[in-house]
């Protein structure tokens, strides 16, 4: 049974909330779509929408669709989804999300079907719906470790390459900070490339540019101050314009990382009501500072909880050529292929 989409509903809710809040509410049409949905795109695997806890045992037993154990492979990708796009009771062995099968697929194509494993990593992406987006990317940043460790032991001489998208780019971004201060399951040495799409903390130091944005931009949640640390050289990071999760404003950024903590989980009220007070007192701090951005303040809060229940269309157009110089996609993979070959 196909999970039932939840977007529409997720816009209204977090609508509600905003107003709630004192802030306008988003509008009920995204650029690129219809009402609370992005366009459908080249090689994408439809997410699971419905958090874990929503789903029926079929559904349950399903995601661990069975299937012998493809074993180790002289490269190994590992792709982290984004918000929504996958939970703790997918088959790790099996696509889903956006961009990255796409690109598992690029990679397996250049090298040889046999040559290349790729593993998604399971975790509660429900961000918004039942917890909270930092709490949802420190329970992916710590299944990555996990499932790192468990690769390295059981593949010592497979090369790693990672690659993730939006929330998944940021959790990438967490594990980077991790090798830095030693705490990584890994070792630097043993991850050979990595690409990120729509990275809210874009404009981090050791990252070659891809996509269409412009340089010099910066994410939403603002760049890690360690860069990418002992992985610098070896990242790309591709924002494309227009995506506000990788390429935002100062109004933007003065709300996002307060909205992190929301959740529309009522039992989470006590963790979410606070942080969408925050975000308004920020934008209003905004406002204050700069009288001229008193319009782009007003509507951040608003334009980031829509973000983050539905994604943006330029949030989802990595796999298409945008400017004649083909996608952020198959630079990713002409990027981490002169690093596996």
């Amino acid at each position: 049974m196909r999970p039932v989409r939840l977007r529409p509903r997720l816009l209204a809710c977090a609508a509600a909330a905003l107003l709630a809040a004192g802030a306008p509410a988003p509008a009920a049409a995204l650029p690129g779509g219809a009402a609370g949905e992005a366009p459908a795109q080249p090689a994408q695997v439809d997410p699971p929408l419905l958090p874990p806890v929503l789903w029926s045992d079929s559904e349950r037993i399903a995601g661990r669709g069975g299937g012998a154990d493809p074993g180790c492979a002289p490269v190994t990708l590992v792709a982290v989804p984004g918000t929504g796009e996958t939970n703790e009771v997918r088959d790790p062995d099996v696509a889903h999300g956006r961009i990255t099968p796409g690109l598992a697929a690029d990679l397996r194509a250049a090298l040889g079907e046999r040559a290349v494993r790729a593993v998604w990593l399971p975790y509660p992406s429900d961000a918004v719906a039942t917890m909270g987006y930092a709490e949802s990317r420190a329970r992916g940043l710590a299944a990555l470790h996990r499932l790192l460790g468990e690769l390295a032991a059981a593949c010592p001489g497979t090369r790693l390459a990672l690659a993730g998208y939006s929330q998944g780019a940021d959790i990438l971004a967490g594990f980077a900070a991790d090798l830095g201060r030693g705490a990584a399951a890994v070792p630097a040495d043993r991850i050979a490339a990595v690409a990120v799409f729509g990275n809210p903390r874009r404009g981090m130091a050791g990252a070659q540019a891809a996509g269409t944005a412009e340089p010099g931009g910066v994410g939403v949640l603002g760049p890690a101050p360690a860069g990418w640390g002992p992985l610098a050289g070896r990242v790309l990071d591709a924002c494309n314009a227009g995506d506000l999760w990788c390429e935002s404003t100062p109004a933007l950024r003065a709300v996002a990382g307060e909205l992190t903590a929301a959740s529309l989980n009522p039992a989470r009220a006590g963790e979410s009501l606070p942080a969408l007070g925050g975000a308004g007192r920020a934008a209003a701090r905004a406002a204050a500072a700069d009288p001229s951005a008193l319009p782009a303040a007003a509507g951040s809060a608003a334009r980031v909880a829509a973000f983050l229940a539905t994604g943006q269309a330029a949030h989802t157009r990595y796999e298409e050529d945008l400017d004649g110089a083909g996608s952020a996609r198959a630079a990713a993979a002409a990027f981490l292929l002169a690093r596996l070959r």
